[in-house]
């Protein structure tokens, strides 16, 4: 944890110390006041107090066929994904960063492993050059993720929250100020039988939110991190 964390923590719990929870109105009123000095202080803003960050490793910088999970990620988890040279981090609302990195992670897994046992096939291996074996790990890759991202939502359904994505989108503002938005990047469909044996070894993957319901890099210098999905 960061001493900016710790910071939030603290004033996370002077703000919880009110006569509801048992405080007396004096000792209610100095946890306040001390709240807000400290906010005052370390200019701490009340979006980064209702936002949480959770960072996962990550291979690519979100301009990769791989990264296409990533805005349905964002939207049922009603978190913003950012972008470093080795890491992907998730702001939003509590639990929604902590989901969403475990989701990132799991789909990851599964496609390193799905990719490393489809290189052994016949597909594969039927490919005459490294350009068109390329070619095949790469529509293999979009099967896969176009069935995951469409699980992600049966998974999830209705969870969207406009004013979360909101607070994440803040958060995200304050954390990185100078942010530019990337897409990720489209399979030429060269090998639709590559294709649809990714979309097969999706069904494999078991999905998960990751936590209980109530748990609460930069592209190029002088740049900032790459924001996918964000507008």
């Amino acid at each position: 944890m960061t001493d900016r964390e710790k910071l939030k923590a603290k004033i996370r719990a002077l703000k919880e110390m009110t006569s509801a929870r048992g405080c007396t109105e004096d000792e209610a009123m100095a946890a306040a006041a001390k709240a807000a000095e400290l906010m005052r202080e370390y200019g701490v803003s009340d979006v980064e107090l209702e936002t949480e960050r959770a960072k996962a490793k990550s291979k690519t910088r979100g301009t990769s066929i791989r990264d296409k999970p990533v805005p349905v990620i964002q939207h049922v988890t009603n978190t913003v994904a950012v972008f470093g040279s080795n890491e992907v981090e998730f702001f939003g609302v509590a639990p929604g960063p902590e989901i969403a990195s475990y989701i990132w992670t799991v789909c990851n897994r599964a496609l390193d492993r799905a990719i490393k046992t489809f290189k052994t096939g016949r597909l594969y291996k039927a490919r005459r050059s490294d350009r068109t074996r390329r070619e095949a790990v790469a529509d293999f890759t979009d099967g896969m993720v176009t069935r995951l991202s469409r699980r992600l939502f049966e998974l999830f359904g209705d969870t969207h929250s406009d004013q979360a994505v909101a607070k994440a989108k803040q958060a995200v503002a304050i954390a990185y100020p100078r942010t530019r938005s990337v897409s990720p990047a489209q399979a030429k469909g060269s090998f639709w039988d590559a294709h649809v044996e990714g979309w097969s070894a999706a069904g494999d993957v078991t999905l998960g939110k990751g936590v209980k319901s109530d748990a609460h890099g930069a592209a190029k210098i002088g740049e900032g991190p790459k924001l996918l999905g964000a507008s």
